[in-house]
């Protein structure tokens, strides 16, 4: 090399040096290398626990054994902004933690007030692209696999404990159940061990560690890890010790692991046991040992006599190594596990030494197959519909730390809600949660924590990391950890390599490594009809998009990874979605989004509590999806919605289909899978216009599985002139832990061809009435009633009866096109869409009324509105009556055909009652609120409320209230003096009364996902104004909620409007005074002749 060339060379290598020495990188390597995800962990392994005894083995509760150390409970912390300066020895027990906060274990720590929670669908917190973020994050854009420097906060946790001697002398393992979202160990003040994987355990060697007497543990964790790349769920973006932290202390020679892995044969009645049992010796010399197994019966474990399977033998183990034995046994005429009936049998497993036990577990194991065959999906050999949702890590109340308690909460929900499985969205659960689904019958879809949905799908270099090579150890590792710890669990019927990723290389090894590994299905949704997946589960394919598919396709089945996202108010179009589940082989159903609201548990300044989203905390630039994240079919508190029962209507496992419902005909099918209807007794009865008329035999059937089966049911004799309805309710004759015995696990409903009379009224013996009509006000009135038009207020002002005053603020009977937006409307921006319809609600103008006295008892009133920006007619017809009834016809004049239409969203009339009018009683579809696209989970009845029970306090408040098919709704003051209103043409009403205005439930422009747009005094429930009187809607139609999606999608087609139809109602407002319930019915059936001559 001569002199020019070493010049040269120097010179590029300074320039290059300034360069990089520009770039500021963490002090810690590992937080950004994707190939350092652990330092001396240990092998992933089975979920157990290493007992003394065989009797406390059984019992499988770790804290009471005498080898479980917790190391819950209050430690020291401290939160550094980053990770610069991190003081040197603070995990010693000579540093100086007095001036330390003190935290919870297991606790996020943004939960307990340090840092800000962040709540994020698709962005990186640390690196969001979006204009509203800027300033807030360090970096510009995602650059995998850094993360920030200055902006990357760091927990230091520290505490003190004391091991027994027992301890000591054994191995000691320091378990870590999930940490986040990377972590340096620390014991004594020497590093242990690095951890990444934030929802799977960690498990470190600590035995050389510790001493005697009092040790300390530290931990160094990083909120921003290159792991955060692909924890890039929609949840809130917490930090911590999420799961249980403990010591195990276990015999030099014990148990390393152990697959039971189960499957049928021989048509599915025999049971298949692949055992493998791995034992390793620590110690510095070869072992002997005995390895037993005993498999005791599904029934109670109490002695020998219930051991169906049991082997035992001698092994020697070499220092420092292992040993496995195989064994693959038969169980004839097995018991099978399923969701509707979980058989569980027990597997103990015990090492002993010259009669002594060294170590054992126990384990509860399930006999199921799960497969893909002949393009179905199959558990047992049955095709299965799968009534699914997915489920979160998260509690109102502590975030990601979820406890037994509210897992069993969770479950048995579910099961009331006939919901039979979950998918674990979008990592696996604690250890406990699938022991529970075992034990209470949930299939699960087990899910890899990986998901890039930041960096999207494009296979460009430096885009999607599925084909990013940096991760493929890292992807790979998290697949494998979560089969390992879970592969024992009979509930998991399927394994998901993660979310939301793209497709490529490294999701391709995820799934070869699955494979090489279990018989069981892989599924990944971006994979679409790729060769890496088992089954084609796609996330939000609409109805059409899903037929299509049936009709197309029939080497894999179709389970929707994701469907009716559930955010505020939604459900629409779920009972569309189970008729063509039911109706195509290979549509085998899907998970909804998803189980339960993540609102955080609030208080502001001043004491209002409230369930916080995103962009609750922190400052207005803080990265943020505000409600996005509350899509729950169960609110923040786990309280059921209304939406609720449209899942469990329409997942019922019992249905009824009616055949010639005049003379009794109907067909009953079980969709359950593997039960008979034995277990469960049916009772019909009959109700005449809301009330009970009488109930007919109790069915008791033996319908197999699958099956169809006819009855005949003999109504006898029906009342004449009123509504009757047949009911069913089906309910369960022996209970369980989590389903209580007699409870209603189906219903259905249809009403009986019946002759109703309508009766006119006799306009001539009706009191006559005066007319006076001024410049401004028309007033017509009688010594009972008065009412009063203002033309000026574009409606009537009073409207009183035997003295009492209907009206409040001068606010009458208005044309009504908008609603409070939903959450899908906002998604699918319908405040653009609809803004004219909008409009036309608030600035219609009169433009032309005429007054008629056609008859001493009788006033006609034309009313023709000109309607704003959509540039139509709204046609008003009053008919004013000598009684004071009040018969309403309203017309809008359809839109002229034109390219771009604006949504309408409903055509009603709303007018504002006094306060007073709180008393509510309607016969048409309840308890719950309902919409024209999810209203098949209520009934048509005769209910009675009070208006100011009807709050439905939405996460984000928006629009709630509404009834369908209401044939009469009556609203009166204590004093029984009320207001009656009824169709009277062929059409029901669609009504609702609340404290509330339709402006004080939306959110104006805001955007769904752009909360700091939303008016300062909209964004929660306690922020809203409430109505000094009852808004009481009376419309003629409202287009559905939606449920598809809420970003893009609408309502199904059959339940949107058409601006350019004309729509058209009748009505009658009949005033009254101390009515009781069969008087109003008999009220309803009344007609005002509009032939008056």
């Amino acid at each position: 090399m001569n002199k020019l060339q070493l010049k040269l060379l120097l010179l590029f290598s300074f320039l290059m040096h300034q360069v990089y020495a520009q770039v500021e990188r963490n002090p810690d390597p590992y937080i950004e290398n994707p190939d350092m995800i652990g330092e001396n962990k240990m092998d992933p392994r089975a979920a157990f626990f290493p007992f003394t005894t065989q009797e406390d083995a059984l019992k499988n509760k770790y804290e009471a054994s005498s080898n479980y150390f917790s190391l819950n409970g209050t430690w020291k912390f401290k939160l550094l902004e980053n990770g610069i300066n991190i003081p040197k020895g603070f995990s010693k027990s000579d540093f100086s933690h007095d001036k330390w906060d003190t935290i919870k274990v297991p606790a996020n720590w943004e939960v307990e007030g340090f840092d800000i929670p962040i709540y994020n669908n698709d962005y990186y917190p640390f690196a969001d692209v979006r204009e509203r973020a800027k300033g807030f994050t360090e970096m510009d854009k995602p650059n995998p696999p850094f993360v920030p420097v200055q902006k990357n906060p760091v927990g230091l946790y520290f505490r003190t404990f004391d091991v027994n001697d027992d301890f000591l002398s054994q191995n000691v393992v320091l378990h870590i159940g999930a940490i986040k979202s990377a972590a340096f160990i620390y014991i004594n003040g020497q590093k242990v061990g690095y951890t990444q994987g934030s929802k799977t355990p960690s498990e470190f060697d600590i035995t050389s560690y510790l001493k005697k007497g009092e040790n300390t543990i530290g931990f160094q964790v990083y909120r921003w890890s290159d792991a955060s790349y692909i924890e890039c769920q929609d949840f809130w973006r917490f930090s911590g010790i999420e799961r249980d932290v403990f010591l195990i202390a276990q015999n030099p020679v014990h148990l390393q692991d152990f697959g039971a892995i189960t499957t049928l044969k021989n048509d599915y009645k025999d049971g298949v046991l692949d055992l493998s049992i791995k034992v390793e010796n620590t110690s510095n010399q070869v072992e002997e040992a005995t390895i037993s197994y005993q498999l005791f019966d599904n029934k109670t474990v109490t002695s020998n006599a219930n051991v169906i399977l049991q082997k035992s033998q001698k092994i020697e183990i070499p220092a420092h190594g292992h040993q496995e034995v195989k064994y693959n046994e038969f169980v004839e005429d097995v018991k099978s596990w399923n969701a509707e009936n979980p058989q569980l049998y027990t597997l103990l497993i015990t090492v002993e030494k010259d009669g002594k036990v060294l170590q054992t577990t126990a384990e509860r194991i399930g006999f199921r197959s799960a497969e893909v065959k002949n393009g179905q999906f199959l558990i047992n050999g049955q095709a299965i519909i799968v009534k699914g949702v997915n489920l979160h890590e998260h509690n109102a109340y502590t975030g990601h730390v979820v406890d037994e308690d509210i897992m069993r909460t969770d479950l048995e929900l579910m099961k009331k809600l006939n919901i039979n499985a979950i998918r674990t969205s979008h990592y696996p659960q604690p250890r406990r949660f699938y022991e529970l689904c075992a034990e209470y019958g949930m299939y699960v879809v087990d899910e890899a924590n990986v998901e890039s949905h930041g960096m999207g799908y494009s296979l460009e270099k430096g885009k999607s990391i599925s084909n990013n090579p940096s991760f493929e150890k890292s992807i790979v590792d998290r697949t494998r950890r979560m089969y390992e710890r879970d592969k024992n669990y009979p509930c998991i019927v399927t394994w998901s390599l993660g979310n939301e990723s793209g497709n490529g290389y490294n999701f391709y090894q995820s799934y070869l490594y699955l494979k090489s590994v279990t018989d069981i299905p892989v599924q990944y949704e971006r994979a679409g009809l790729e060769w890496n997946t088992d089954i084609y589960c796609p996330m939000y394919g609409d109805h059409k998009f899903i037929e299509d598919y049936a009709k197309k396709y029939t080497d894999r089945p179709l389970i929707q990874c994701e469907y009716e996202h559930y955010m505020g108010n939604s459900g629409g179009g779920l009972k569309e979605y189970m008729d063509l589940y039911e109706k195509y082989d290979n549509l085998q159903g899907g998970f909804i989004w998803d189980w339960v609201d993540q609102g955080l548990y609030t208080k502001d300044a001043d004491g209002n509590a409230f369930f916080a989203y995103g962009a609750d905390f922190g400052p207005e630039n803080v990265p943020s999806d505000g409600a996005f994240l509350a899509n729950g079919i169960v609110d923040s508190d786990r309280k059921l919605k209304p939406s609720s029962f449209e899942v469990k209507k329409n997942y019922q496992n019992i249905k009824f289909k009616a055949l010639d419902v005049a003379k009794g005909e109907f067909e009953i099918k079980n969709w359950f899978d593997f039960t008979d209807l034995s277990g469960y007794s049916i009772y019909p009865f009959i109700k005449a216009d809301g009330k009970y008329l009488k109930r007919l035999p109790t069915i008791k059937l033996k319908t197999a599985p699958h099956q169809v089966e006819k009855i005949l049911l003999n109504y006898g004799t029906l009342p004449q002139n009123k509504e009757c309805f047949i009911h069913f309710e089906v309910r369960n004759d022996n209970g369980s832990h989590f389903v209580p015995s007699n409870y209603t696990i189906a219903l259905d409903q249809f009403e009986i061809p019946n002759d109703i009379q309508l009766q006119n009224v006799n306009i001539e013996k009706l009191a006559s009435i005066s007319l006076d009509e001024g410049d401004n006000k028309i007033q017509i009135k009688n010594k009972n009633f008065s009412f009063v038009f203002d033309k000026n207020e574009r409606t009537f002002t009073s409207y009183s009866f035997k003295g009492t005053e209907f009206i409040q603020d001068k606010s009458g009977l208005t044309p009504s096109f908008y609603r409070g937006l939903t959450c899908n409307d906002m998604g699918a921006y319908a405040f653009q869409k609809a803004k004219d319809w909008n409009v036309a609600t608030h600035e219609f103008s009169i433009e032309n009324i005429t007054t008629e006295k056609i008859k001493d008892n009788v006033v006609q009133m034309n009313i023709t509105y000109h309607l704003p920006n959509v540039e139509t007619k709204f046609v008003m017809e009053y008919t004013v009556f000598g009684d004071g009834s009040l018969k309403v016809k309203s017309t809008l004049k359809g839109m002229e055909e034109k390219e771009k239409l604006p949504e309408l969203i409903r055509v009603g009339l709303r007018m504002n009652l006094k306060k007073e009018f709180d008393n509510m009683s309607f016969f048409g579809r309840g308890p719950e609120d309902n919409y024209a696209d999810r209203n098949s989970a209520n009934n048509v009845d005769l209910f009675t409320k009070k208006v100011s029970d009807q709050e439905i306090p939405y996460i984000r408040p928006q629009e709630f209230g509404n009834h369908t098919d209401v044939r009469w709704i009556a609203l009166q003051n204590n004093k029984g003096v009320g207001l009656l209103a009824y169709s009277s043409d062929q059409y029901q009403l669609s009504t609702s009364a609340i404290n509330y205005t339709d402006e004080s439930l939306d959110a104006g422009d805001a955007s769904y996902n752009y909360p700091k747009n939303l008016r300062h005094d909209q964004r929660h429930p306690y922020q809203i104004e409430k109505l000094d009187g009852v808004q009481w809607h009376i419309d003629h139609l409202q287009e559905g909620v939606g449920g598809v999606n809420s970003w893009w999608s609408r309502a199904m087609d059959q339940y949107m409007l058409d601006p350019t139809q004309d729509y058209s109602y009748e009505f009658m407002l009949v005033p009254f005074k101390k009515l009781k319930s069969n008087q109003l019915f008999e009220k309803s059936k009344m007609r005002y002749s509009n032939n008056i001559n």
